[in-house]
């Protein structure tokens, strides 16, 4: 984040941590330690659907009426592939990428996830609603969790403290309104 005061008050909470403002997309991976877990949070400005333009079914452009192809968009959605240039150079055992659900419709989804799997990572997918961790927003997210293939799965099942009418407090576990499509 390029937001000084974010920066500042990262730092005040957190004084060991190096802090490094620079474009993410320009840099050399290299110029990084390596380390055991990358967490990530690429853009998501540009794939989410609270901006208020359509992110599903994009594909070519409609001849008879103008679209206008915004750079600065096309270089947020990007930022996802950086993901991609350093889990090859550093060969994390761990990958945890956060974002919106909607760059599930970015049209090059799933040609990222095949890049991370010809790096030798497996992956899943986790979606989690904000308000289960205590924060007083409802704001739901995914969590792309990479681990490499000679790895174990790592335990990914959540069952966060829901109130049954009947029964009291109780561990609740996820479940889909439409059992075909199990994001979202």
């Amino acid at each position: 984040n390029h937001w000084e005061k974010a920066v500042e008050t990262h730092n005040t909470n957190f004084p060991n941590t190096a802090h490094d403002c620079c474009d993410i997309s320009a840099c050399d991976p290299r110029r990084y330690p390596s380390t055991d877990i990358l967490i990530t949070s690429p853009e998501c400005t540009n794939h989410t659907l609270a901006k208020g333009k359509k992110r599903k079914n994009l594909g070519q452009m409609d001849l008879f009426n103008s679209q206008v192809i915004d750079p600065a968009e096309e270089r947020s959605r990007a930022t996802m592939w950086d993901v991609v240039r350093f889990s090859e150079l550093h060969q994390y055992n761990f990958v945890i990428v956060e974002n919106v659900v909607e760059v599930r419709y970015w049209t090059l989804f799933d040609s990222w996830l095949n890049a991370m799997h010809t790096l030798g990572y497996d992956h899943q997918a986790v979606f989690f609603n904000s308000m289960f961790s205590g924060a007083p927003q409802s704001r739901d997210r995914v969590y792309i969790v990479f681990w490499r293939q000679n790895n174990p799965k790592p335990n990914l099942s959540f069952t966060p403290l829901a109130q049954c009418p009947e029964c009291g407090e109780v561990e609740a576990i996820q479940s889909w309104k439409d059992p075909f499509k199990k994001w979202g």
